[in-house]
């Protein structure tokens, strides 16, 4: 699955078969791609569980790309925050890596 990270959400036309997915729905991915029974310990992640990721990612899978915006990435770097430190530092390489793979552009 590849991740597209557009500029204006009219630009969305562009990329079909993606879905846009939102800073909260995009933390659960990478936390439970990251490390599962994190889950329920992530404070930002409150009343979520690795079932609910599990239903969200069967969900995603059916799209060929993820959509985010650049609004999106500033929010999820403002939600890993509470993250320990060390445990913030891994999760930022494994995002990094997913991410990088990303597109974005500019309207």
């Amino acid at each position: 699955m590849s991740y597209r990270v557009i500029g204006e959400q009219r630009q969305i036309r562009q990329f079909s078969g993606g879905i846009l997915v939102d800073s909260g729905p995009l933390l659960l991915l990478l936390v439970g791609w990251h490390d599962p029974e994190y889950i329920q310990k992530c404070a930002k992640l409150k009343g979520s569980s690795k079932e609910m990721f599990e239903a969200l990612e069967g969900f995603v899978k059916k799209f060929r790309s993820i959509v985010i915006t650049p609004h999106i990435l500033a929010e999820l770097s403002n939600l890993i925050s509470d993250m320990p430190e060390e445990k913030a530092k891994f999760f930022l390489k494994e995002c990094s890596e997913r991410l990088r793979l990303s597109k974005e552009v500019y309207v």
